[in-house]
């Protein structure tokens, strides 16, 4: 709980297509080519954000095929597959904001 001392805010930009394959993308690629496009857009971390979302159309083979979310605990970067779903997001946020996946 942040009792109030957290705000969450987002900003969707425009659909932008990037060199990563669709095929079989991973973690790491995925994050890199995302801040490589806010970058060019001028967006400076810790200024005026803080972490990316990345929605991702479903890989049809590796790490991502299937469909679902990845995240760091404590991480930026959350990929998210298209289309969204209220589980799937407030899972991997909650990866963002320090939890690991719990037993109970």
């Amino acid at each position: 709980m942040s009792w109030g001392k957290m705000d969450v805010t987002f900003q969707i930009l425009p659909q932008t297509v990037f060199t990563v394959s669709r095929a079989s993308p991973n973690f790491g690629d995925t994050a890199d080519a995302a801040k490589a496009i806010i970058d060019s857009l001028g967006y400076v971390e810790d200024e005026d954000y803080n972490g990316i979302n990345l929605v991702y159309f479903t890989a049809q083979a590796g790490s991502f095929s299937g469909g679902g979310g990845w995240a760091n605990v404590n991480g930026r970067f959350m990929w998210m597959s298209y289309s969204l779903g209220l589980a799937v997001t407030r899972h991997e946020i909650g990866h963002n904001f320090g939890h690991p996946h719990h037993g109970e």
